[in-house]
C-alpha cells in the first residue's frame, strides 16, 4: 500500500512537473515571437529613414496559429479600408484644387468636415461655415478671410506639435519593447494601439487641412489679400531704404552744428570751453 502511495506522488509529481515546463516553454516562446514581430515592424525605422507610419503591435498567441491568422487578416481588412478612405479624402482634394464651377460661374467645393470630427476640425469648422454663408450672402470680407487664416495657421501649429509628440512616445515605447518583461509587455501594446489610433486621427486631421488651405488659395478675397500686400511692398521697401540711407561726414557734421547743444550766446561752442 505504501509503495502504491508513493508510486501515485511520483507520477503526480512528474506530471505537474511537465505541465509546468511547458508552460514555461509555451510562455517564452510567445515572448520571442512577439518581440521579433515588433523588430520588424515601422516602428524600429523611425530614426534611420524618419517614417511617420505607425506599428502594428504584435499579435498575441494564446488562441494558437488560426487565432493569429484571423486577426492578421482582419488587421489587413482595416489597413485597406483605412487606404481607400483616405484615398477618397485625397481625390476631393484634387477635385477641390481642379475647383470645379457650377452653371452660376461659382466655385462648388466639396465639404471637408465629417460627421464625426476632431476638437481641431470644430475649431476650424466654425470659421468655415460662417465665411461659407458670408461667401453664398456675397457679404465676405477680407478681415473674416484674415481670421481664417489665423485659425489655419494656430491649426498647422497644432498639428505639428501633436506629430512630435506621437514620435516622441514612438521611440521611448520602442526603447521599452525590447526590454521588457512579460508583466509590461501587453501594457505596452495597448499603449502603442492608443499611438495608432492617435495618429490615424492626427492624418484625418492633416488631410483636412490640407484640402482647406487648396480652397482658401482659390478663394477671390484671399487672391485680393495677396494682391494688397504685393502693392504695399515696393512703398515699405522704399521707406526702409530712406530710412537707412548712407549720410556723408561733410553732411553729419554740418548737422551737428545745427543742434543747439553747440551754440551758446549766439556762437558754436569750441570743445576746450
Amino acid at each position: 500500500m505504501a509503495v502504491q502511495l508513493s508510486i501515485t506522488a511520483l507520477l503526480l509529481f512528474l506530471a505537474s512537473f511537465f505541465a509546468f515546463f511547458i508552460a514555461y516553454l509555451h510562455a517564452k516562446r510567445r515572448r520571442w515571437r512577439c518581440r521579433d514581430s515588433a523588430a520588424e515592424s515601422p516602428l524600429c525605422q523611425l530614426e534611420t529613414d524618419g517614417d511617420t507610419s505607425l506599428p502594428q503591435p504584435p499579435l498575441s498567441s494564446v488562441g494558437g496559429e488560426e487565432a493569429e491568422k484571423q486577426r492578421g487578416e482582419e488587421g489587413r481588412k482595416k489597413k485597406r479600408g483605412r487606404k481607400k478612405r483616405m484615398e477618397r479624402r485625397l481625390e476631393g482634394g484634387e477635385d477641390a484644387a481642379a475647383c470645379r464651377t457650377s452653371g452660376e460661374g461659382r466655385a462648388d467645393f466639396p465639404y471637408p468636415f465629417s460627421s464625426c470630427t476632431s476638437a481641431t476640425q470644430r475649431k476650424i469648422k466654425l470659421q468655415y461655415d460662417e465665411i461659407v454663408k458670408s461667401n453664398e450672402a456675397k457679404a465676405l470680407t477680407m478681415a473674416q478671410v484674415g481670421q481664417f487664416v489665423n485659425c489655419l495657421v494656430d491649426a498647422r501649429n497644432e498639428l505639428q506639435h501633436k506629430s512630435e509628440i506621437i514620435q516622441r512616445s514612438f521611440k521611448i515605447k520602442k526603447a521599452l519593447l525590447f526590454k521588457a518583461d512579460k508583466s509590461t509587455f501587453d501594457r505596452l501594446c495597448q499603449q502603442v494601439y492608443k499611438l495608432e489610433a492617435e495618429h490615424k486621427r492626427l492624418e484625418e486631421d492633416a488631410a483636412v487641412y490640407n484640402l482647406l488651405q487648396e480652397q482658401l488659395k482659390l478663394s477671390p478675397a484671399y487672391k485680393t489679400i495677396l494682391e494688397v500686400g504685393t502693392s504695399m511692398e515696393p512703398k515699405d521697401a522704399v521707406d526702409e531704404a530712406m530710412d537707412f540711407s548712407e549720410i556723408s561726414f561733410e553732411e553729419l557734421l554740418a548737422q551737428e552744428k545745427k543742434d543747439s547743444f553747440w551754440v551758446r550766446n549766439g556762437k558754436l561752442r569750441s570743445i576746450s570751453s
